[in-house]
Parts: C-alpha cells; structure tokens; sequence
C-alpha cells in the first residue's frame, strides 16, 4: 500500500513539473514587446524526429 502511494505521489509530481515546462508563445510575444524588440518565429528541424518544429525567439530590430 505504501509502495503504490509513493508511485502515484511521485507520477502527481513529475506530471507537474513537465506541466509547468510548457512554453506559451503569447508570454514571449508579450516579453518581446517590453523590451522594444522584434518577435519572430522561425521553422527548424529536430534532429531527434526528423520533424520540423516552429521556433519563437526575441530579434533585436
């Protein structure tokens, strides 16, 4: 019983921590504009699985 309570305490807290990892492009598009700079979005390949992901990134003008 002790063994499956501290499995399932365990998985709770990793789910959260991953959860709180995930990036939101709004914040950064916000960010961008605080700081006066440029927002950009730009498409890169991953090399681990071969797929194209959208990258977003602070530019300075």
């Amino acid at each position: 019983m002790k063994n499956l309570f501290l499995t399932i305490v365990s998985f709770i807290f990793c789910s959260l921590f991953f959860v709180s990892c995930v990036n939101s492009e709004e914040i950064t598009k916000e960010e961008c504009k605080a700081l006066g700079l440029e927002y950009k979005k730009e498409k890169v390949l991953n090399y681990r699985t071969g797929k194209y992901e959208i990258r977003s990134y602070c530019k300075e003008n």
